[in-house]
């Protein structure tokens, strides 16, 4: 790898407004060569646009977990900070040390440019998390179905549960609370299905009492109408009655008074004689 070190007077550049900086880098991951590779890089992107005092490399190094970790330490001029900002998002030291000047001052536009550049990384890896964090659930709740299924069909097969062990790789106690789990899950949708049922057989019993209502509704106004027509046809009979009766007496009336006139002129008739 072959970084060229700045040869120039190191005062000059921090009057004309430089920043004279030290950052760590580390790189953990896996193989031993992409980690070195990787820190390399790093260190060589950095030199080309900023000038480089010096540098140095630890040898990497395997952890405790089985990994490989790789550090560089760099020391270079930035021309301001923004652009210390810029390469703190985009390469992200574990490390930062401004070393001169003693004292710095940062415009409105500098610092607006920052505070931006920091939201957009802040949602960036926030909605990356959030991605993350739904995959992880979702590949977690389809390993428990699958391991749950399988464990139930074993034990469908009358299979005992170090047998399952066994089988599966998962532990008694595991397997135990999915046996549990299983069985709460059951009478959680039994419960669901009765409550169902209840709610379905209420709303058929209120819909026969509307029918019977309805049916009592109608029956009473049938009712209704049979006694008003009885009520009509007895008024007329009783209105005919009355002008019989009537016409009765009138006759009656009639034929007493001829009858009275009759016996009135044969009266004055024996008179005369």
């Amino acid at each position: 790898m072959d970084i060229k070190t700045f040869q120039g007077n190191l005062e000059e550049k921090i009057e004309k407004g430089y920043i004279r900086t030290r950052m760590i880098f580390e790189i953990v991951g896996k193989p031993k060569e992409h980690v070195k590779d990787t820190i390399e890089k790093y260190i060589t992107e950095i030199s080309k646009v900023n000038e480089v005092i010096e540098y140095d490399f630890l040898e990497v190094e395997e952890t405790e977990d089985g990994f490989f970790s790789a550090v560089a330490q760099l020391e270079f001029l930035l021309k301001d900070l923004n652009q210390m900002f810029h390469l703190c998002f985009q390469y992200m030291p574990s490390s930062i040390e401004i070393i001169e000047p003693e004292s710095l001052s940062l415009k409105n536009f500098d610092l607006t440019s920052v505070v931006n550049s920091l939201q957009g990384n802040l949602h960036t890896i926030d909605y990356a998390s959030k991605i993350e964090k739904q995959k992880n659930i979702v590949m977690s709740q389809n390993m428990t179905k699958l391991i749950r299924n399988f464990v139930n069909y074993l034990k469908s097969e009358e299979r005992t549960t170090e047998e399952i062990e066994k089988i599966t790789g998962v532990s008694r106690s595991d397997i135990k609370k999915i046996f549990d789990e299983y069985e709460k899950e059951q009478k959680e949708k039994e419960k669901l299905l009765n409550k169902d049922f209840s709610e379905k057989s209420k709303i058929v019993n209120d819909d026969n009492d509307d029918d019977d209502d309805d049916e009592n509704n109608d029956l009473n106004n049938d009712i209704s109408k049979i006694k008003n027509k009885d009520k009509k046809e007895k008024k007329v009979i009783k209105f005919k009655k009355e002008k019989s009766d009537k016409l009765e007496q009138k006759e009656k009336t009639v034929n007493t008074e001829k009858i009275v006139k009759s016996k009135k002129d044969l009266f004055s008739k024996k008179s005369k004689k």
